[in-house]
């Protein structure tokens, strides 16, 4: 019997060879670490209703709730972000690159989960979550995170020991000797905040306590600094590198590209589409987009769904008490990652002797 072509059925036939050619062979699926593919992207006008649906769309495991952050007038939650500019990329394009020290212990075990707020019989190795307010120095507070991080693992403080490093140091008496950060306008892709740690080091909390209402550098005496042995880069979507730098030398410095969704975070794991370091040719992947600078004390690997423990600076009202859990790649965490080493009892580099500073710098920065 003489079998008949059927035009329809080769047709359709053909056209879902098509269709699985094109999702084979779209960009989306090609580029290494690319956004996730599928996902129902958050825009920066969603209400809560729209996260939330957004949220069981994708299948994603995390609640959102209408925080203060959420509340506020969008003009004040952008003052919070930090306002980027990318006129510093070329500065300092080759520095601390390297991943430094991270070398030294990359063929020791790590294990499934760990966490600074409790290591051993209930030893945490980072103080009490701080406020950065509506003024855009996120990047202040990541930097002083990873300071005292790295201060309390290498000597030995924690719980009411641990450090607490002054915010408003950093943002507002070292701003005039850099060009990558400006106060409450944030800071760009450098990371010189870290830089200025090591140069000319940062004081007590209780020297210059900061004031989100009048922000300033308001130190009447000299202060005690604690100057740090070195900074280094962490290569991006290093999860393990990434880990080693917590383990081994404290809090990492991280950023983030915030969302509403972020914003009103409030329990779960968060996820969400931004999983690649999406840059313009010819840049390194550090210089992929983010607005927020945060900080990570921890991880879990969670059965092959693994997580971050991220500390922000939005108070304990936000969040699981400050803290965020989100995937290895989310929020692009993990693009741009660096870490502070602290070495004690050593004798740091000289201070380096800027030509004009702060008046209340003078007396600290000449010898």
């Amino acid at each position: 019997m003489r079998k008949t072509f059927n035009l329809s059925r080769y047709f359709v036939l053909v056209s879902f060879l098509l269709l699985i050619a094109s999702l084979l062979l779209s960009p989306a699926i090609c580029r290494a670490g690319s956004d996730s593919f599928r996902k129902i992207p958050f825009q920066s006008g969603d209400d809560l209703a729209q996260i939330q649906a957004k949220i069981a769309a994708n299948g994603y495991d995390f609640k959102v709730s209408s925080n203060w952050v959420v509340v506020l007038p969008r003009s004040v939650r952008e003052k919070m972000r930090m306002h980027r500019q990318r006129t510093g990329v070329v500065r300092h394009l080759n520095r601390n690159r390297d991943p430094g020290s991270l070398q030294i212990y990359s063929d020791h075990p790590l294990p499934e989960r760990f966490d600074l707020r409790n290591i051993g019989p209930g030893r945490s190795y980072i103080g009490p979550v701080r406020h950065q307010g509506s003024c855009g120095v996120c990047y202040a507070f990541g930097a002083c995170a990873a300071a005292e991080g790295a201060y309390n693992l290498a000597t030995g403080r924690y719980n009411q020991k641990c450090v607490d490093f002054s915010e408003a140091f950093i943002a507002f008496c070292l701003e005039p000797l850099y060009r990558g950060f400006s106060g409450c306008d944030g800071s760009d892709y450098e990371y010189e905040e870290l830089d200025a740690l090591v140069e000319y080091g940062v004081c007590y909390e209780d020297q210059m306590p900061y004031d989100p209402i009048f922000p300033s550098c308001s130190l009447s005496n000299t202060p005690s600094t604690v100057r740090f042995t070195s900074w280094h880069r962490i290569p991006c979507h290093d999860i393990r590198a990434i880990k080693m730098a917590i383990r081994y030398f404290g809090v990492v410095d991280a950023a983030v590209l915030t969302n509403p969704a972020f914003d009103a975070y409030q329990s779960g794991i968060y996820e969400d589409s931004k999983t690649s370091c999406e840059i313009l040719p010819g840049e390194l992947c550090y210089y992929t987009a983010t607005d927020h600078v945060i900080a990570l004390v921890g991880w879990d690997d969670n059965n092959g769904d693994g997580f971050w423990i991220l500390r922000n600076s939005w108070g304990s009202e936000w969040g699981e008490e400050g803290y965020m859990r989100i995937k290895y790649h989310s929020a692009r965490v993990s693009c741009a990652a660096c870490y502070l080493v602290f070495t004690p009892d050593s004798l740091p580099p000289p201070a380096r002797k800027p030509g004009a500073v702060y008046p209340c710098l003078k007396l600290l920065l000449d010898d």
